[in-house]
This record gives C-alpha cells, structure tokens and sequence, in this order.
C-alpha cells in the first residue's frame, strides 16, 4: 500500500538511495516518539504496570533505534559512492 519495503537494498539509483535514506530517519524518528509516548501509561495503569510497559517499549524500540544509527553511515558511504559514479558516468 505504498510503504516502502527496507528489507535489503534493491537498487543502487542515486534516488532511490536517497530515500532509503530518508526513511531510516523516519523509522528512528517513530521509534523515538513510540518511547515519548510510554509514560502516558502510567496515567491509567498501576505503577508496577507502567513500569513493565516503560521496560517493554524500551526493549522493543532501542534495538530498532540503534539498527537505523548503525545502518545510516554505511547507506551514506554507499551514496556517496552511487553519487561518484554517476557523476563519473556524465
């Protein structure tokens, strides 16, 4: 339904580097903002369940966060290597 599929890079277009790129950020960014959002569990639960919500989001969301900090300078490194060889190219 228009999603963009990051499950391996499928072309090496300047392009479509870019916005590979671009949705790293994004994935990150909703990660982040599900971890903003965890303590609001607190409000409507006892303590002892918010505190296993706030250790589950961590759980879940760190591993995602640090794939897409670990990714995003090896994906620019291949960027720059695409943008290099079309500026070769022309």
């Amino acid at each position: 339904m228009g999603g963009f599929r990051m499950k391996h890079i499928a072309s090496s277009e300047r392009t479509y580097l870019q916005r590979w790129l671009l949705e790293t950020c994004r994935a990150e960014l909703a990660h982040w903002l599900q971890l903003l959002v965890a303590p609001l569990f607190f409000l409507w639960n006892p303590p002892v369940a918010g505190v296993i919500i706030l250790f589950y989001a961590l759980a879940v969301n760190l591993p995602c966060i640090i794939v897409q900090r670990y990714n995003r300078p090896r994906l620019r490194g291949i960027l720059q290597r695409a943008i290099r060889r079309e500026a070769m190219t022309t």
